[in-house]
Parts: structure tokens; sequence; C-alpha cells
């Protein structure tokens, strides 16, 4: 039997193990990981368990503080049962896409595939959506970003118009959401990060710097030509296609801004005394720049003290670990 969505029989109460008043699906298991909560198929609930319990350790590596207690659910849970975890301490809820969700929207698609294919098939896609990755996002908003982002009887953080505009991730700039994501990856997806922008470096194409900060993250950019208008979907135009495929080739690719922001942690890891990442995201969540945060505490942390020694610093360290190898 399929479950879509289920009610939780028993009223939750303050408790030191929210799982232990649930009735669940005979397919579903609740389970406690760190201060975390999972609600996952059966067959995703060991992989979700090693990825929170990695996600969780880097987050408080760069962060220097524990990641906010998350439920992350496979299930399609009503209002009530949102609100009832978020009274027990899981206000930070992240819906995710079961393995078997995941093969029957990928099914049609993926036609008299073999079933090994399939498989890898279904992998792959897991790995582009990485839950590491996206529990990044969700903490660094909780984090530096909760009392702008609505949280009862708080007052806003935010004060510039550039943080109060709809963004990819947080509130604040989509470089420092990537940081903060792509810090939480795998290693294996992380060794890919590099190995692409060692090949980046290798032919001289490493992104400018200056245009990393300052673009919006290059998915949300061309997905707004995309998005509906108020009367339904827009069909894009001839020349609205044209326009948008060439913008495609000469903006950042995704694929080159992740990488981007894997070298910047690199970089960072490499050369500051101590993680900095906690100062910077409260600097930036204040409406501050990246550039007076390395004029202000970028010497404290044994970093460049300006945007423009950054780069230089940081392109010197790319050419530098290429040619050494340690860039791969």
């Amino acid at each position: 039997m399929t479950f879509a969505a289920f009610t939780l029989t028993s009223m939750l109460t303050l408790t030191a193990n929210p799982c232990d008043t649930l009735t669940m699906p005979p397919e579903t298991v609740c389970l406690r990981v760190e201060q975390h909560l999972l609600i996952v198929d059966a067959t995703d609930a060991a992989q979700a368990q090693a990825d929170v319990r990695a996600a969780n350790f880097r987050f408080k590596k760069h962060f220097s503080q524990n990641a906010p207690a998350t439920l992350v659910s496979t299930l399609t849970l009503e209002q009530a049962d949102k609100l009832r975890l978020a009274k027990n301490g899981f206000d930070v809820q992240l819906p995710w896409l079961s393995s078997k969700a995941l093969l029957q929207q990928l099914g049609p698609a993926l036609g008299m595939l073999d079933e090994t294919t399939k498989a890898a098939t279904i992998e792959r896609f897991k790995s582009a959506k990485a839950l590491t990755h996206e529990l990044g996002h969700v903490w660094l908003m909780k984090a530096y970003w909760n009392e702008a982002m609505g949280a009862p009887g708080a007052e806003p953080i935010a004060t510039t118009p550039a943080q109060v505009e709809k963004r990819y991730g947080s509130l604040g700039p989509d470089w420092m959401d990537e940081l903060a994501a792509v810090g939480n990856e795998s290693d294996k997806l992380t060794a890919s990060r590099r190995k692409h922008f060692a090949e980046l470096v290798g032919t001289k194409q490493i992104p400018d710097l200056d245009v990393w900060l300052r673009i919006e993250h290059p998915v949300f950019a061309q997905s707004k030509s995309l998005m509906p208008s108020v009367s339904g979907v827009r069909v894009l135009t001839g020349a609205e296609a044209e326009k948008l495929l060439s913008q495609s080739k000469t903006l950042m690719s995704p694929v080159t801004y992740y990488s981007l922001a894997r070298a910047v942690i690199d970089f960072i890891d490499a050369t500051a005394r101590n993680a900095p990442y906690d100062s910077l995201a409260r600097h930036i969540a204040s409406g501050k720049h990246f550039d007076t945060w390395l004029k202000s505490h970028g010497k404290r942390f044994g970093l460049p003290a300006s945007q423009v020694e950054f780069k230089a610093q940081f392109e010197a360290w790319a050419d530098k670990s290429r040619e050494s190898g340690t860039a791969n």
C-alpha cells in the first residue's frame, strides 16, 4: 500500500524522541540522527543517515556552531503534523524525494532500460540534487537569516534592498548560499568540483571572482525568463529563446559557479588561521559586503584585507595548486 500522505495519530509532546509518538506506514521509518529527525522510506534510511551526519559535521566545522535541528521527510506531511513537529523543535523542515518517488517520476523517461541502468540513472539524479547540499542551504537560512525570514516577534536583520528581494536561497547573496551548500557536499561530489576547477585553471579559464561575487546564481538567473506570467505559463518568442541561449554561453554556467565556490572554500581553508565563515555570514546578514568584511576582519583570520588582494591571492593559489597537483 502506498501512502501519499499520513496523519500522526498521537498528539506530539515535547519528548526526547518524537518518533516514539508516531504511527508509521510499514515501509517508513522515523530516526533521530544527532539533533535531526528523519521520516524516510526504509530503503533510503541508511544513506539519509549517512548524509545528515556528514552534512552536520561539515556545517559545524565551517560555521563553528551546531546545525539547526531539522526534519527531513520523504512523506508528504499534513500541515497540522508539520506544526506539531515544529513545536517539538523541528521548525526547519526539508521535504525530500524518496528513491521510489524519484523512480516513479523518471519512469516514463527511462523507458525500457534494464534495472541496472535505471538504478545508475537514479543515482546520478540523486547526486545532482544532493541532500547534503540542500541541507547547507536551509541551515544557512535558519542560522543567519531566520529573523529576516519572518520569525514571530523578531525584527528583520537584513537592511539593504538587495537582501529583501527574492533570492536563489536565503536573503543573502547567492555566492554565500553556495559556500554553505557546496561546503556540505560529499567527498565524491567535492572531488568532481575540484577536478572541474583544475581543468578551468589548466585551460586558463578561471572565472572572474568579482563577477562570481556579483551575479545571481546562473540557474536562477536563467530560469527567471521561463517563470509563469500573471496569466499563466508564458512561451518564449523565438527572439527571447535565442537571447537566452546566447546569454547561457557567455554567463557563468551552473557547473562552473559551483566549482568556483568549492575552490573559494579550499582557498579559505588553506589560508585562514581558523574558520571565518560564521563571522563572514553574520557580516553579510547584517547587509554588508564581502570587501568590507575583509577590510574589518580579514587580517584577524589570516586572509587578505581587501577583495582586490583576495582575488590576486586566490588566482596565485589556483596556479600553484595546479602545478603541485593539489587542485585535482
